[in-house]
């Protein structure tokens, strides 16, 4: 499976973290390549990561949780914030949100 065929597989994908969004996730992938290629046209590499940003999504396909390659990103070792979208329920299965070590937010 080429980079291209993987970016465009993620329009598959429903994001538990983020079931609302009205268009495909190729689109954010490429709307995001582009914003970075208007704000720094000489730093390709920066564009490239714009665009498979997101491409960890796609180990959902094959039993990864989705708390484990999607949605919000969040600090490893601290509460997880409540401006998160879907805080409530994104992380129900994820260890670190019964770990009482984790309790504190972190700024």
């Amino acid at each position: 499976m080429s980079m291209m065929d993987t970016v465009m597989s993620l329009d598959e994908l429903v994001d538990e973290s983020d079931p609302d969004v009205d268009f495909p996730n190729s689109f954010h992938a490429f709307q995001t390549a582009e914003g970075i290629r208007r704000e720094h046209p000489d730093n390709d590499w920066f564009q490239l990561v714009g665009l498979i940003h997101d491409v960890g999504k796609t180990m959902a396909f094959w039993g990864e949780p989705q708390w484990a390659v999607v949605g919000d990103t969040f600090p490893v070792g601290c509460k997880f914030q409540n401006s998160i979208v879907f805080r409530g329920n994104t992380f129900l299965d994820n260890p670190d949100e019964a770990n009482p070590k984790y309790k504190y937010v972190r700024l």
